[in-house]
């Protein structure tokens, strides 16, 4: 149960931070770039 809050209050937390157009393009930067750091690693990794 206690998890179950503590990701609302996560969701709630980062839906007010995400109101500006500059977060949730940091927000994707970022994204992008773990996605890009997976894929270079399971490359390397065959």
């Amino acid at each position: 149960m206690c998890g179950l809050m503590l990701v609302a209050f996560s969701a709630a937390k980062a839906g007010k931070l995400l109101k500006t157009e500059k977060a949730v393009k940091r927000l994707n930067y970022s994204a992008g770039g773990i996605m890009m750091g997976a894929g270079i690693y399971l490359a390397a990794s065959r």
